[in-house]
């Protein structure tokens, strides 16, 4: 049995060495960490292990035998969200789906003057979230619930999407007479509620409802994105989301699986300073 966990362990580390260079030093040592933890510990083990990243001001707790290290992995190896990193003037930013921090972590580091909504879903994952982004205070603004184009009721789904570890998680709206077990929030709202006329930057990865999102009840906030960071799941959801962009003044590249989308600069634009008369504020 030992010898079996202690070549499991000598293949996890050696997969992810490349990354590990690519991360950095604390980084580095975190998913070392994070790998040993896997290897040696029961599956059924969720205990956590702190990570450390020169890209994060804070620890960030990662659950052992979840898909919390490849998450870890991507944002502070990989560094898929290095993409935003020239962008300027950020003060808003809206993370959907949120996971447990990770990117959400990322941006308030790399933009110490902005505040953050995230939203995410799944309780085990917002659990995390919560712990991960404490730190950061009231530049933070956390909400349980899942992203759709209008309020309604959402239930989290049954059906397996991906490899059904818990970065893959999908909501879907209830069906006729079953109960909810959150209310959905659409962007607009958030936007409206945050207290700025703009949104600096969007990450949006919610599982395939972003073709919910982009099929209706946009119009009267995409124009007020300056810039958009998106993974598209399917052929669906990126025919859905290119024609809603359709006349937006984006340029539009990728990093990674991300679509990134920048407002192009002398494009008619509002300030980003707060609505004079708006009575809500981020919490």
């Amino acid at each position: 049995m030992m010898q079996r966990r202690l070549s499991k362990l000598v293949d996890l580390i050696s997969r992810r060495i490349r990354g590990m260079r690519a991360a950095g030093g604390r980084a580095s040592v975190s998913l070392g960490r994070y790998a040993m933890r896997d290897a040696l510990s029961a599956s059924t083990s969720h205990g956590l292990v702190t990570m450390r990243s020169g890209r994060a001001n804070y620890p960030l707790g990662a659950r052992s035998h979840t898909s919390d290290g490849q998450v870890f992995y991507q944002v502070f190896a990989r560094l898929e969200y290095a993409c935003v990193d020239e962008m300027s003037d950020v003060s808003l930013i809206i993370d959907c789906g949120a996971n447990v921090g990770y990117s959400s972590a990322y941006f308030l580091t790399r933009f110490p003057d902005a505040k953050l909504i995230a939203v995410e879903p799944d309780p085990g994952n917002f659990k995390i979230l919560q712990r991960n982004l404490a730190p950061f205070g009231s530049r933070v603004r956390l909400i349980q619930s899942g992203i759709w184009s209008h309020s309604c009721g959402l239930v989290i789904s049954e059906e397996k999407f991906g490899d059904g570890r818990e970065w893959a998680i999908q909501v879907r709206e209830t069906k006729p007479g079953e109960p909810p077990q959150m209310t959905a929030v659409d962007i607009g709202t958030l936007l409206r509620e945050s207290g700025q006329s703009r949104i600096s930057i969007l990450k949006i990865d919610i599982e395939r409802a972003e073709a919910i999102v982009f099929a209706s009840n946009f119009e009267s906030w995409i124009d007020k994105v300056d810039n958009l960071v998106i993974e598209l799941h399917d052929e669906e959801c990126q025919r859905i989301f290119f024609k809603a962009i359709e006349g937006q003044s984006f340029e539009i590249s990728h990093s990674g699986e991300l679509t990134v989308c920048r407002r192009r600069s002398g494009a008619p634009r509002l300030s980003n300073a707060p609505i004079a008369h708006s009575s809500q504020a981020q919490s």
